[in-house]
This record gives C-alpha cells, sequence and structure tokens, in this order.
C-alpha cells in the first residue's frame, strides 16, 4: 500500500517517486471525494491560472508570468494547509528542495498558481 512506502532514491537524488504516499495525499480527486469544498477550491485557482495566463509579458525570452521582472517575490503555488502539512511529514525537506518542490509541482498542477512550463 502507498501509505507505508518509504522514501527512495531516483536517478535525481533522494526522494519520493512518483505514485507513492505524497502524490497519493496531494491527488486532487482524492481530496475531492473526501471534502467536497476542495472541488471549488481547485476550481478557483484554475480561474487564477486562466488570469495569470492573460496578464503574463511576452519578452524576447519568452513568457514572463504576471509581469514579473524577477525582481520581487511571486507566488508559484496555492496548498491548503492541512495538504502541506501531512506533506511535510512524509517529505520534511518538501520546500527547501527546489527540486523536489518543482518536480511534485508538476506532477500536480491543480496546485500552480500560474502555468508554468516544465523546467522553469
Amino acid at each position: 500500500m502507498a501509505w507505508f512506502v518509504e522514501p527512495s532514491s531516483t536517478p535525481d537524488g533522494p526522494g519520493l517517486k512518483p505514485g507513492t504516499a505524497l502524490d497519493a495525499i496531494t491527488d486532487p480527486e482524492t481530496l475531492c471525494k473526501s471534502d467536497p469544498r476542495f472541488i471549488q477550491r481547485f476550481e478557483d485557482m484554475a480561474e487564477l491560472r486562466r488570469q495569470h495566463d492573460e496578464l503574463a509579458t511576452y519578452t524576447n525570452h519568452g513568457r514572463v508570468a504576471m509581469g514579473a521582472r524577477g525582481d520581487g517575490f511571486m507566488r508559484v503555488a496555492s496548498i491548503p494547509h492541512t495538504v502541506l502539512q501531512a506533506a511535510l511529514v512524509l517529505e520534511p525537506d518538501l520546500l527547501i528542495s527546489k527540486k523536489k518542490f518543482y518536480a511534485w509541482l508538476d506532477r500536480h498542477p491543480e496546485y500552480q498558481a500560474y502555468t508554468r512550463k516544465r523546467g522553469q
């Protein structure tokens, strides 16, 4: 059962492989079945992504979300507190390791605050 999977090594380094406990507890379908309030939250996040994409600025270097020039902070994800706390129990350095966080975020675009190109 996926809930009892231990952190494993991947070619990119230590961490949970896709399809393990971290992915199971953050899966939008599972969350929406367990608490219907998540349905509205994910719909709202989709609307936020759409609005951010409309406000994107296009430069010689490609699309820049929300017109950001890299001179400030920008929201990259919106994760419910309870989901984040459970995820941090399984993967304590999820928010510390940029590689782990963005790999997880690429597998779960429902949490993205803007549409992100992979490897961005």
